[in-house]
């Protein structure tokens, strides 16, 4: 049976000039990979009036940037089973910076290969502005654009379930349905001729939006390839620890995680169990933190366990 890599996003412990200390670091706390984060780069340097990011390196370039991490990993162990790249990439009203966006997540794909990440987390883009129809023409095209890239790098561009937020209250985002996401998926794939695309399951977000955690999963089957897991109180979209978070009247556990476990065992899940729970990390003291990890590592075991059970 393959062994599940319990894995963590690169926030609040991760410094890029300090790739080997944070490895490090993250692996006592009892991680076996990462999930790296390169919107981080980009919102950091991004001038929106002339479209002009940190990315505008050529890959040789990019590559001499990102060659420490690679060594970091290669000297720690830890792997980068998954990523993240800009979010949102597509915008209905601006063509000029969906292109750039297009053009950036390009490198990163490159940039993954390089590094050994064998997939990367791409929003869609959810356009209320327009019609539904509208909206999921505009993002097939957005990711159609990708397929070239995904195919010559040998790495799987992964949809995933969003909400928006609306006065602060959770609604539906593109691929928030099973059905939905199958439905890109499917389609996008059979255009590609291969399996380029996969599916990033987020958990907050299917709580806020509604789903049923089991139904969702096991209704998506083997098209998940990696997750999201975090906690929140549903209202919002909070990035905490599991087993945290309450119902309102504070009796019982907002999210119930035995739906989870149980949807991923039925489906056959092997892919990392990732966690995206900075802000649950980011608000403890500064002495907790190395504590808050390892419990959130421990927490992926357990579920590891029990979905290979």
């Amino acid at each position: 049976m393959k062994k599940l890599n319990v894995c963590v996003e690169t926030a609040v412990w991760y410094e890029e000039d300090q790739q080997l200390e944070g490895l490090e670091y993250i692996k006592e706390c009892g991680f076996e990979g990462i999930d790296y984060n390169f919107g981080r780069l980009y919102r950091d340097t991004l001038d929106q009036e002339k479209l002009t990011s940190f990315y505008d390196k050529s890959l040789e370039e990019l590559y001499e940037f990102f060659a420490p991490l690679k060594k970091a990993m290669e000297q720690t162990g830890v792997e980068m089973p998954q990523s993240h790249g800009l979010f949102p990439v597509g915008f209905v009203d601006d063509p000029a910076r969906t292109a750039y966006g297009i053009e950036v997540t390009e490198k990163h794909i490159a940039l993954c290969a390089y590094l050994g990440c064998p997939a990367i987390v791409i929003h869609g883009t959810t356009a209320p502005q327009i019609t539904k129809e509208e909206e999921r023409q505009f993002n097939l095209e957005m990711y159609r654009k990708l397929i070239p890239a995904a195919k010559k790098y040998g790495v799987k561009v992964c949809l995933e379930n969003l909400l928006v937020l609306y006065d602060c209250d959770p609604y539906e985002g593109t691929c928030s349905s099973a059905d939905e996401a199958c439905w890109y998926m499917d389609t996008l794939n059979a255009e590609a001729g291969e399996e380029v695309f996969g599916f990033c399951f987020d958990v907050g977000h299917a709580v806020l939006t509604g789903a049923n955690l089991y139904q969702y999963l096991v209704t998506m089957g083997k098209r998940i390839t990696v997750l999201h897991i975090q906690d929140n109180n549903g209202m919002s979209d909070g990035h905490m620890l599991p087993f945290t978070q309450l119902e309102r009247r504070g009796w019982r556990l907002r999210i119930d995680w035995e739906l989870f476990i149980r949807g991923l065992r039925e489906i056959g899940y092997e892919g990392p169990i990732n966690f995206e729970g900075a802000r649950g990390i980011r608000v403890l003291p500064e002495q907790l933190r190395k504590a808050g990890l390892t419990y959130l590592s421990a927490v992926g075991r357990y579920f590891r366990d029990r979905v290979q059970q």
